[in-house]
């Protein structure tokens, strides 16, 4: 493929659809405004955005990915009843999966205050897609139906100018999308996925954008194994505490600190009967007093305004409150509805309950798979009445399987349901694997970053690539002995500066619009043991975006560091079967062990048919998680914007952080 210069012979990728949207908002109603081109004789229209090289300069993107400041490529304006520009923003090299949303300055393009205002025309990168109609249309003599973008993502944006949607200034262009569609070892089909392994899998062997090994040199039945391992479920930690109930002052006293802020809904139980007027299967708002007490309100109003109901008895047994998050459905758009920003994240299990009727469609105690924000199927449900929450983390469907979920497949809600709605998040995946790699990068740092989602080791061995993760992993077949250790022992003495018992996982949180984040991993007995000396370390998880994902990988780190003797030794070639990532027991009486387990960790050719091998210390302590804490998203603010200037009376502002620097 030759180089390919947008303007002049747009290679892109395919208008979405099934998942995503047919071609956008509005375009349709506004194709009539505008019939002749106002071109700026000063404005580049065109530049080169695809090379033919494995590092050719777009961003791959694996995952769930949130795209910030793509490149826009070409840029022209249209006359009309008001001006309107033109923009075509390069998202991603290769085939996605789709585009889960648009945003302008932050806001979903769909918000109806860009209605008639924003349009947008989307292309996944497939090879064989047609070339955008608004562009053939409107700049016939630069777009052609030879213009098709094959093998890039990109999209077409129409911004009529609007002071109040757009004050003076062109909006900031981000896209949730699904990342590169990858193939699967388990089954052999390409498709959208996540999963860390097969995202490295990928990034090895393909030829646009990857390093171009052969399939064959992959050994795809680790890739498989570790695959599994890596969509594993994991239980997401509950928000559940007891509690006393205090007449006299109306306050809940809780034994420990919990995530929970105002107007948070929750639901009580009891082994004996609730402190009075306090009832079973309704939903109150908590009114925080303290990290550990709180009152409760009727409503998320009452709670806002912290007006608590009065708490006549301390009612009898054992009382247990727990967050729960109600939602609404609107059965048009298959949509579950929250008032409160919720911590569920693509691909997440979630169970229904309803103190009525459950949507028509779901069933109770049943697990299904969480798709965040919306999605439109025709352009009929685009150009179609919008609905009022567009907000990623307060709106999304569910799916029966995980796999429908990555494929945007929800289930259809024929009915709203009765009573009271709430949602428990149940799990997730292990690991996954979320975000950009840097095409002009040195590919083992890609590597790196892509192996940092998922903490594990990718190397070639006998002509072979393999990849091991870091768990819990049986002693292998093969030992260490006098039989085959020759000696030339070396014991490190572990590295002060690599022994932690703190560790701050940074992070792009999902779950806060992809900010910049930190989660930490730390232990109050590892610090006494270390003399109550602060020892922090840093992970960085450049491809990770959710936080209970990097507690999970901050924990490892931390224990790891805590056992990490590191020996080397000289051993007979003839004979040494073992794989780096391989646990082996070490018997030898020069340093007195009898099978005592270390992970390989790499192995060179020494002189004399020998081999020079690093061992590191091995516990299977190690993969005993600690319990994990209920991520908190913060409040947002209802402080007055722009379109949104109806306040009557001054607003008791929440949810606003001040810095003095």
């Amino acid at each position: 493929m030759s180089d390919v210069v947008l303007g002049v012979g747009l290679i892109a990728a395919g208008i979405i659809t099934g998942n995503g949207w047919a071609v956008a908002q509005g375009f349709a109603t506004l194709y009539a405004h505008y019939t002749t081109v106002d071109v700026d004789p000063n404005e580049k229209k065109s530049d080169v955005f695809n090379q033919t090289s494995a590092d050719a300069p777009i961003v791959p993107y694996y995952g769930f990915a949130h795209v910030e400041n793509p490149t826009i490529t070409f840029r022209d304006r249209l006359a009309g009843p008001t001006g309107s520009n033109v923009l075509v923003a390069v998202i991603g090299e290769g085939e996605i999966g789709g585009f889960d949303a648009v945003y302008l300055d932050g806001s979903n393009i769909l918000d109806l205050k860009f209605s008639n205002l924003a349009g947008v025309e989307l292309f996944n990168g497939t090879d064989n897609q047609a070339a955008s109609v608004f562009l053939t249309s409107f700049f016939p003599d630069k777009f052609t139906a030879a213009d098709t973008g094959a093998g890039v993502a990109y999209a077409v944006l129409h911004l009529r100018e609007n002071t109040i949607a757009f004050p003076g200034r062109e909006p900031k262009i981000t896209f949730d999308i699904r990342g590169l569609k990858i193939k699967d070892t388990r089954d052999g089909v390409v498709r959208f996925s996540p999963n860390p392994a097969l995202c490295i899998r990928d990034y090895c062997t393909n030829s646009r954008y990857g390093r171009r090994v052969a399939e064959a040199k992959i050994d795809d039945a680790k890739i498989t194994a570790e695959a599994n391992y890596f969509e594993e479920r994991i239980a997401i930690p509950a928000m559940v505490s007891t509690f006393t109930a205090d007449p006299a002052t109306d306050i809940l006293t809780l034994p420990a600190a919990q995530p929970l802020q105002a107007a948070d809904e929750v639901m009580l139980t009891t082994t004996g009967a609730l402190p009075a007027p306090l009832a079973l299967a309704t939903v109150y708002y908590w009114i925080p007093v303290t990290p550990t007490t709180g009152k409760l309100a009727s409503s998320a109003a009452n709670a806002q305004a912290r007006t608590s109901i009065d708490i006549t008895g301390a009612g009898a047994g054992v009382h247990t409150l727990a967050k729960t998050p109600v939602f609404s459905v609107d059965p048009l758009y298959d949509y579950l509805i929250f008032v409160k920003d919720v911590s569920l994240d693509n691909g997440d299990g979630v169970q229904l309950s309803s103190t009525g009727a459950l949507p028509g469609g779901t069933a109770a105690a049943t697990t299904y798979y969480w798709i965040r924000g919306g999605g439109f199927t025709s352009l009929a449900q685009f150009l179609g009445a919008r609905p009022l929450a567009l907000l990623t983390a307060r709106v999304g469907r569910i799916a029966t399987t995980y796999a429908n979920a990555l494929a945007g497949v929800a289930i259809d809600l024929t009915t709203a349901g009765t009573g009271t709605l709430t949602v428990t998040h149940i799990d997730q995946p292990r690991y996954t694997c979320s975000g950009g790699l840097d095409p002009s990068a040195n590919p083992f740092d890609n590597f790196a970053k892509l192996r940092s989602s998922c903490r594990s080791w990718f190397f070639e061995a006998g002509g072979m690539f393999h990849l091991i993760a870091d768990k819990l992993t049986a002693p292998s077949g093969f030992a260490l002995t006098v039989d085959n250790i020759v000696g030339r022992w070396s014991f490190g003495g572990g590295d002060p500066s690599r022994h932690f018992n703190r560790v701050e996982a940074h992070f792009r949180n999902a779950l806060k619009g992809y900010e910049d984040d930190v989660e930490p991993s730390d232990s109050a007995a590892e610090r006494t043991l270390d003399g109550e000396r602060l020892m922090a370390g840093t992970l960085a998880l450049d491809l990770t975006t959710n936080p209970y994902m990097a507690q999970r990988l901050a924990q490892l780190e931390r224990r790891c560091s805590r056992i990490g003797l590191p020996v080397g030794c000289n051993v007979h070639v003839q004979g040494f079967k073992a794989m780096p990532g391989d646990v082996i027991a070490v018997t030898h009486p020069t340093p007195g062990w009898a099978g005592k387990l270390f992970r390989l960790g790499l192995f060179d050719h020494a002189p004399e048919d020998e081999y020079r091998i690093e061992l590191l210390e091995y516990a299977d302590s190690v993969y005993t998680m600690d319990a994990q804490a209920a991520t908190v998203i913060p409040e947002r603010t209802n402080l007055q914007g722009l379109f949104n200037q109806t306040q009557a009376v001054p607003p008791t502002v929440r949810g606003l952080e001040i810095f003095d620097k």
